[in-house]
């Protein structure tokens, strides 16, 4: 949507980090896109940008190369993912534990907000995308285990919502949905004149998920002005990047694994997840703006230090009493050895026997 110019002008006064970026090896950042899969719409083949013979693979690479690592780098970038369920999924060098009470990741759009006299701030920019988790269930490194929803703050909603979209090059894309609904994804020629239909993709595509009511307003004819309020809280690209003191906020943006339900909308008890989906949940056209479209700008891990720990089993330890008198060999996570546990990871050979201990 037309809000990236204006965003990128709001990111231009920057931000400070917070949290932990990296710890005992592992980074909080986003490491790799894994599936790439936008609906058509108007930055479509531009973000990332389209070479000929690109193929999935190369477009999911590329945007890894936008969106993965720390977002305060240089070149850091974003990628659109177009109109309703055009998706990217993710993941980290770890897996996310699920801390109770707690938002354990963070997903950065490229919402912005103006702050308003008492300081409070108004979101009119929002393009919100629903969240989904996975457990690497089958240890392959693939995301083709169940996928569960994160719920959001919306209940006027449509589950099991599809849409089809039609090629039609450089043209405008008609879409039908499973509603008895059909139209049409309009093009800005005045502001991109590429193809908005994916160029790696053959045919006609078919995306399912979960709409989330308009949050469109037209709310001036000329000149003509759209309102896209935000909702609540549990989308991506719905609040702003950047909270009331001008630093990233990561807790706006923030998403708790307990928000996690099955098919039929059922809790589900995760202790940590190994893939994130992201798909733009809206299907509306807003005039000169064009089509709704999720962005997304990168994501971290809210609470690195403990999702390692989970990660590696570890507990605390104080000396030999907590691990056995028998204990032989001690080891780095280099492999170096050590003439006794230190600070952080340690490897223990004990009896025969390896295992991962913290000590603090």
């Amino acid at each position: 949507m037309r809000k990236i110019l204006l965003y990128i002008a709001v990111m231009a006064m920057g931000g400070v980090a917070f949290g932990q970026d990296s710890y005992e090896g592992f980074s909080a950042w986003l490491q790799t896109v894994d599936e790439y899969r936008p609906a058509p719409g108007q930055f479509i083949n531009d973000m990332p940008m389209y070479s000929p013979g690109d193929d999935a693979a190369a477009m999911a690479s590329k945007c890894t190369s936008a969106i993965a690592g720390d977002v305060y780098q240089s070149g850091h970038s974003m990628i659109s993912l177009g109109s309703f369920g055009g998706s990217v999924t993710f993941h980290f060098d770890h897996r996310v534990s699920n801390e109770a009470g707690q938002r354990d990741f963070s997903v950065l759009g490229n919402t912005f907000a103006t702050k308003q006299s008492d300081g409070t701030l108004l979101v009119l920019s929002s393009e919100p995308g629903i969240v989904m988790v996975s457990v690497d269930e089958n240890g392959n490194g693939l995301p083709d285990d169940p996928w569960y929803e994160l719920a959001g703050s919306c209940t006027d909603v449509v589950y099991g919502y599809e849409v089809t979209y039609q090629p039609n090059p450089m043209g405008v894309i008609p879409w039908t949905d499973n509603q008895g609904g059909e139209g049409f994804i309009q093009r800005l020629d005045d502001f991109h004149d590429q193809e908005y239909f994916p160029l790696w993709m053959d045919g006609e595509q078919t995306y399912c998920g979960t709409l989330l009511p308009k949050n469109g307003t037209q709310v001036s004819v000329s000149p003509e002005k759209w309102e896209l309020t935000a909702f609540d809280w549990g989308y991506v690209d719905n609040q702003a990047n950047l909270g009331s003191n001008g630093d990233y906020d990561w807790q706006a943006n923030g998403f708790d694994i307990g928000w996690a339900v099955d098919d039929n909308r059922q809790p589900v008890h995760l202790d940590g997840i190994d893939f994130v989906r992201v798909y733009t949940a809206e299907n509306q056209q807003c005039g000169w703006i064009g089509e709704t479209s999720t962005e997304v700008m990168g994501a971290k891990d809210l609470h690195l230090e403990a999702s390692v720990k989970a990660l590696t089993g570890i507990s605390e330890i104080s000396g030999d009493e907590a691990i056995g008198k028998e204990t032989v060999e001690y080891y780095d996570l280099s492999g170096r050895r050590l003439s006794a546990p230190q600070h952080g990871l340690n490897i223990i050979l004990q009896n025969g026997k390896a295992k991962v201990i913290w000590k603090p």
